[in-house]
């Protein structure tokens, strides 16, 4: 984690789970991990910025949440191909070393998800999911969001 980022609470693994990440450079690229049962550390790195104030406010930005899961290759796939057709045999190259792979949720989908007791996300206490009414073309609506708990001093 670099000194930008900062947790904000733990994501639930409730048993031994394999993910598979497709997050390589090529898109044919893959491998799959088997993340063990427990808490992995949730991370963002921003606020959302006010424009017209010129400040941050106490909203996690959306797209700065991640989830770091570190497991044990159970298989993979980094076949060189040409036009689709195999030209290496590099199949299961790495099983039963460790990797990692991250996931990226976005913050007003974790927020829906915390609010309607779904999520596998347990926030800090000085963390909390809201659901933002709004009107948008004369029709209301509503997203979610996290935010960090502001004291207010009397």
């Amino acid at each position: 984690m670099d000194k930008k980022s900062f947790q904000i609470g733990w994501y639930n693994v409730p048993e031994d789970k394999e993910y598979t990440n497709r997050g390589f450079e090529c898109a044919a690229w893959q491998e799959t991990i088997l993340v063990k049962k427990g808490k992995y550390p949730v991370t963002a790195s921003e606020f959302e910025y006010n424009e017209r104030e010129h400040k941050f406010t106490n909203e996690l930005e959306n797209k700065t949440i991640y989830i770091k899961l570190n497991g044990i290759v159970t298989s993979d796939d980094f076949c060189g191909r040409y036009f689709g057709k195999l030209i290496s045999n590099d199949f299961n190259k790495n099983i039963g070393k460790e990797s990692q792979m991250f996931l990226h949720p976005y913050g007003h989908e974790v927020a829906k998800d915390i609010l309607s007791n779904t999520s596998s996300i347990e926030l800090f206490p000085e963390y909390e999911a809201r659901e933002i009414n709004f009107v948008y073309n004369n029709e209301p609506r509503k997203t979610y969001g996290i935010f960090k708990k502001v004291e207010i001093t009397v």
